[in-house]
């Protein structure tokens, strides 16, 4: 395998983590590589809520005008409180507060923000290429790189420091600490995810639900936009898998019962978190969620 290009620092995995640290080492004057086996932008299974401490980080790697942009095109939609629901049926409201510099808390669908912070390394300096990574490349017992299947060729990049943000299935970690990548299932959870149009909804306040179908877990209304919602639910995996649950038929009887909206409105489109897999079937008008 010959060597395509050496860095200082290669990133396997552009979502929010791979791309902010990019950007950071790319700021500092570090020569990066940032891998993904994706292009941007791309759709990824999320409440897609991002609180205010995310946006100080981001806003320190120079993304201010960035994210007001995203907001002003209606990509971020702005919070400023929450509510939670107990299984009792009591509401706990709170209220947002906005931070040092004026910085606010969103909801931010994946599609966007994650391509906002992929750009934004891009644009500091970081190489991007878009390559699935097969393994770590090992000499003497150290990485020095990785090897990747790009273009429908094997090649490898080297560096002597690699960063796997490549998440809870990462194939660095599978092959550096497999045991590591054995998680138990009272240590995981399995969520799904929708959208829906036409919900009357309390502008700009998340809204969290604890009962006892889903716990320990919980469901959620996230508004994107107006009468647009990021819907879904989240239990623990044992749990899900001793009582058998579906999780597509908890969603819908969740909602109506909780939320009220019109009655031929239906979750979609719908995609589970793993392990589950990941199915997305879009809708026309949610294409860009």
């Amino acid at each position: 395998m010959p060597s395509v290009s050496e860095h200082e620092v290669i990133v396997v995995g552009a979502g929010p983590g791979g791309a902010t640290a990019a950007a950071a080492l790319a700021r500092a004057g570090r020569d990066v590589l940032l891998l993904d086996r994706h292009s941007f932008p791309r759709d990824k299974i999320c409440g897609d809520a991002v609180s205010l401490g995310a946006v100080r980080i981001l806003n320190d790697l120079g993304m201010n005008d960035q994210i007001l942009a995203a907001r002003d095109r209606g990509e971020f939609y702005r919070l400023d409180g929450m509510r939670l629901v107990s299984p009792s049926g009591h509401t706990l409201h709170a209220d947002f507060h906005r931070g040092p510099n004026d910085e606010e808390s969103y909801v931010a669908p994946r599609l966007f923000l994650d391509a906002t912070i992929q750009q934004h390394a891009v644009d500091c300096g970081a190489c991007f290429r878009q390559a699935e990574v097969k393994e770590p490349l090992l000499e003497d017992g150290r990485v020095a790189g990785v090897v990747v299947r790009q273009n429908g060729s094997t090649h490898t990049y080297r560096a002597p420091v690699v960063i796997g943000a490549d998440g809870v299935t990462s194939v660095i970690t599978r092959h550096l600490r497999p045991e590591a990548a054995q998680h138990r299932d009272e240590h995981r959870a399995v969520a799904l995810r929708a959208y829906i149009e036409g919900m009357e909804l309390f502008p700009h306040k998340v809204e969290f639900f604890l009962y006892d179908e889903v716990l320990p877990g919980y469901a959620w209304i996230f508004p994107a936009r107006d009468k647009v919602a990021n819907i879904g639910l989240g239990m623990r995996l044992d749990v899900f898998r001793r009582h058998k649950r579906n999780l597509k038929q908890m969603l819908h009887d969740f909602w109506p019962c909780r939320h009220p909206c019109p009655a031929d409105q239906r979750p979609h489109p719908c995609a589970t978190w793993p392990p589950g897999g990941s199915t997305s079937v879009r809708k026309p008008g949610l294409q860009h969620l």
